[in-house]
């Protein structure tokens, strides 16, 4: 109760200062760290369209009775030198139901000095995450400016109050344009140790020590910080930019997030029996622990739908497993937890395990904080060997794991309460594969009768599933025939099967049979190994030089098999030899014989095997691609003589 009476009490205060200073925010503008009269010009920054002339963070953390709550107070001044950065009068503040946003205050300073203050009516609150999250307790504050035009400054400041939580788990000090002062600071009670990391800069706080019951400012600084520059396949960049980090108070050491967790989870993946009932139902003609399992996962991916959920600390704690079951709907965490509770009622144990997916990046473990993971799944422990189980990936087969869950650092925690450290597993050979088999029958007039035989594997064969799922049943054919339309414009589809749509452990295999239909009677037919392959990636990487890694979802494989049958009337010339490259990054393979029954045969196989690479090697990655490019560039040219 007295929480409650302090947080109102700052709002109201907050309430009467905004009032008491709309009027001045209006008319008078007063910078302590930015001089009006020396601002940088589009002239400074030719590649920009704005720059960030002061990012400021002020965060006040208050401990009273028992209860601790954080005050955020936001600053931030941007000039706009063109359109390319007018984004940045488009301001969204999130915030949750523990969370109190007020104060907002804004206004554009016109190039001729005028100010435009935000009229209050022009605030609006909104769902932040209407179409990913089904359920969710996250909205955002939203306003653009008014009157920006190119050489304008907009400014912006707001409050938030947050209870229970203590501060922000990080800071970033680098924005997507060149920031000139960028400031952060803490003040809390000096008995509470702060525990940071700053991340990509070498910077300390200036602070100083206060005896228990004063409060102890912590203000780190960093000045001239170049844009964060987008970059096509970067690892994520909220992983990358220059950053401070924090442990929330009282999680000093991992043991302390794993404690957290369980006491989050444990009593949620307490069967009933109901539970029981249907576990024992699903199981009952398996022989094996395994078996039983690999049911209950089935069971859980295929009839539990995925439904993203985020409210409150269920953010974190997954619902009960019996209203999971009951509901038949669940996100990630209230998978798992069914998984293991299920499992428990069969005598396997299955722990839940906290994990950073490849979209968000590694999990730095020298900074304790649950934050920095995005995804739950379960683990179980058959036999000597770890089990992993994502039951939100619907076309992930038992015993494997979506490409985003593999070679990922987790944090496992078990029925006791106890965390450790545990690698996914990752499938390093070339089990992510699509595999091209091209027969082609050239007949006197120039006509092709052909067929394409596609077989997909691993991480392509689901993503292809997920595709097709999308598609209206109708159009499936036409999705399938696609891929020889582009490469033969005047073809027709003669027969079009699909298989293993639903045999995960399987590959799903396209055939197309088809016949091309030329206006009149041709003389020659040219074909590069481009036609079939067309490999692309070379024109993807063009800039010259990098600033971050290339980082590749994962490893892969891409083989065609191409059989040419010619008339005897017909000839052939081609400049194709048998040729391969290899190296680090991976290697490409290229082979062609030609019998005397007038038959071509060719096998093209690439394989990229390096999937992070730093920009160090960036310009002999790229000397790799243009290299399988011209391979590619090869000719067959087949002749009516």
């Amino acid at each position: 109760m007295r929480y409650f009476k302090k947080s109102i009490f700052i709002v109201a205060v907050s309430i009467i200062l905004q009032c008491a200073g709309s009027n001045r925010w209006g008319k008078v503008i007063e910078w302590k760290d930015v001089s009006l009269e020396n601002l940088p010009s589009e002239s400074d920054y030719p590649d920009q369209g704005a720059v960030i002339l002061l990012d400021e963070g002020n965060l006040e953390i208050f401990k009273s009775s028992g209860f601790a709550y954080s005050l955020l107070e936001r600053h931030r001044i941007v000039k706009i030198f063109n359109s390319r950065g007018v984004h940045f009068a488009n301001v969204t503040i999130p915030y949750s139901s523990s969370t109190t946003v007020s104060n907002i205050k804004a206004r554009t300073i016109t190039g001729d000095g005028r100010i435009i203050p935000l009229p209050a009516d022009q605030i609006f609150d909104v769902t932040l995450y209407p179409g990913f999250i089904f359920y969710s307790d996250i909205r955002a504050k939203r306003f653009t400016l008014p009157g920006v035009e190119d050489g304008c400054v907009v400014e912006y400041e707001w409050q938030k109050i947050v209870k229970n939580f203590t501060y922000w788990d990080q800071w970033t000090f680098q924005n997507e344009a060149p920031t000139l002062i960028s400031r952060y600071h803490v003040k809390a009670p000096s008995e509470w140790e702060i525990k940071w990391k700053t991340r990509g800069i070498d910077l300390e706080p200036k602070t100083e020590n206060l005896p228990d019951g004063f409060k102890q400012d912590y203000v780190w600084e960093a000045k001239d910080l170049p844009a964060m520059k987008r970059e096509v396949a970067m690892p994520p960049p909220s992983r990358l930019s220059t950053a401070i980090l924090f442990s929330p108070v009282g999680m000093t050491t991992w043991s302390d997030v794993a404690t957290w967790y369980h006491e989050l989870s444990a009593d949620r993946i307490k069967p009933n029996e109901q539970i029981k009932t249907e576990a024992e139902n699903l199981t009952r003609n398996c022989r094996t622990q395994r078996e039983k399992l690999e049911k209950i996962y089935q069971f859980v991916r295929d009839k539990i739908r995925y439904v993203a959920i985020s409210i409150g600390i269920g953010g974190y704690q997954p619902h009960f497993a019996t209203d999971v079951l009951h509901n038949r709907y669940g996100d990630c965490k209230d998978k798992a937890a069914l998984i293991a509770a299920m499992a428990k009622t069969l005598g396997i144990d299955v722990d839940l395990v906290l994990i950073s997916t490849w979209q968000n990046g590694e999990v730095d473990t020298t900074i304790t904080s649950h934050t920095q993971f995005n995804h739950v799944i379960a683990c179980a422990h058959l036999n000597g060997r770890n089990v992993w189980m994502d039951a939100t990936e619907t076309f992930c087969p038992f015993g494997h794991l979506p490409w985003y869950d593999q070679g990922r650092l987790t944090f496992v925690i078990d029925h006791s309460g106890q965390g450790e450290w545990e690698m996914t597993a990752k499938e390093n050979t070339p089990a992510n594969v699509v595999e091209r088999n091209w027969k082609l029958e050239i007949d006197s007039t120039g006509r092709i009768l052909g067929e394409l035989k596609t077989t997909a594997g691993g991480a392509y064969a689901m993503q292809y599933r997920e595709e097709i799922e999308t598609i209206p049943e109708e159009q499936i054919d036409s999705w399938i025939f696609a891929p020889v339309l582009q490469r033969f414009p005047k073809s027709k589809s003669l027969k079009v099967s699909l298989l293993n749509r639903k045999t995960l452990l399987k590959p799903l295999t396209f055939n197309v049979d088809f016949r091309t239909a030329p206006d009149s009677e041709q003389v020659s037919c040219l074909f590069t190994m481009d036609t079939f392959c067309q490999f692309d990636w070379y024109k993807i990487f063009v800039s010259p030089r990098r600033n971050y890694p290339v980082a590749f979802k994962f490893p892969s494989a891409f083989i065609d098999r191409i059989h040419i049958h010619f008339p005897d009337s017909w000839k052939i010339e081609t400049n194709i030899i048998n040729d391969s490259t290899s190296n680090s990054f991976g290697h490409e393979i290229n082979k062609i014989s030609i019998t005397d029954n007038h038959e071509i045969n060719i096998y093209r196989e690439f394989y990229l095997k390096k999937t992070f690479i730093e920009p160090s090697e960036y310009q002999t990655f790229k000397t790799f691609l243009n290299d399988v490019a011209l391979a590619d560039r090869q000719f067959l040219l087949f002749k009516k003589f």
